[in-house]
């Protein structure tokens, strides 16, 4: 996040998510040479559509900076203050304090059929939501996606099938990878959907969903990162998985991740992340 997005949220970011948009840079990075990559390709961009948007607000700031009207929907709630509030609620008033233009609606996943409310999108975008969901709803998400786009669709998922490797604290990290996935298998959240994206056109087809999409190009891309010192992003998570592994009343997992953060807090983390990967459909023209 640049120093003046970072100022427009910080009144009305709260202090712990501020400090967690700010170390967990690599999704909004990744978005962002996604976007840039879709620009050179189309020429010109008008709009975006972000289904699953969670609350960062980086992607609207960068549709603003390109021109691209910004339309996102968001039916999840998050704890806040103690009770849950609609993330959509969320996302509204961080852009609304930050002057980007947008419009949105709670409008459920896998459901966003062209009469949302906003008409065809030239990119549909959805990051970390196929993971969320379970393989029917990842294919009727895809083909509504693919309906509503003219120009894209964009799906940007983690791919831990080769885990979290470090060379200099290889305990720390197999532990994080094992609460990690104690904590996705609970939730139901799939950790290899970033390689599997190619599958759910095989899984559709084989339970008589049409998804080919004659004439259309996909693509595939990964993005890896080289070893390094990702202390506060690994820090920011395992908080992040705390909070949700108690929302969850498990035990195991929080005691878990309290004893981790523990003995990872006391020095510099130089690990390997779990890469995004993306896969995008590209629309005949």
């Amino acid at each position: 996040m640049n120093s003046t997005a970072s100022g427009a949220y910080s009144g009305v970011l709260g202090e712990e998510e501020m400090e967690f948009l700010s170390v967990l840079a690599d999704p909004a990075r990744v978005s962002r040479q996604i976007l840039d990559a879709l620009v050179l390709r189309y020429g010109q961009i008008t709009r975006l559509f972000d289904a699953g948007a969670g609350t960062d607000p980086r992607l609207a700031a960068d549709c603003n900076s390109l021109g691209i009207e910004y339309h996102f929907s968001e039916p999840g709630t998050k704890m806040a203050q103690g009770r849950y509030i609609n993330m959509a609620s969320i996302l509204e008033n961080k852009l609304k304090a930050a002057h980007i233009p947008h419009s949105g609606t709670t409008t459920r996943l896998p459901g966003f059929p062209s009469d949302a409310g906003f008409g065809a999108a030239d990119v549909v975008h959805m990051r970390a939501v196929l993971m969320h969901l379970p393989w029917r709803d990842q294919v009727r998400s895809l083909t509504a996606a693919y309906s509503y786009a003219t120009k894209a669709v964009v799906m940007i998922d983690y791919d831990w099938s080769a885990g979290m490797t470090s060379t200099t604290h290889p305990q720390e990290i197999a532990e994080f990878t094992r609460l990690a996935f104690a904590l996705m298998g609970f939730a139901g959240i799939n950790p290899y959907m970033g390689r599997q994206h190619q599958s759910i056109l095989t899984l559709a087809a084989e339970d008589g969903f049409d998804a080919t999409f004659p004439g259309s190009e996909i693509e595939t891309l990964s993005f890896p990162r080289q070893e390094d010192n990702y202390t506060a992003e690994l820090l920011a998570l395992g908080r992040d998985m705390y909070l949700a592994a108690s929302r969850m009343a498990l035990a195991e997992v929080v005691n878990g991740l309290r004893a981790w953060r523990w003995r990872a807090q006391e020095s510099p983390i130089r690990f390997v992340p779990a890469p995004l990967c993306a896969m995008i459909i590209h629309k005949p023209q």
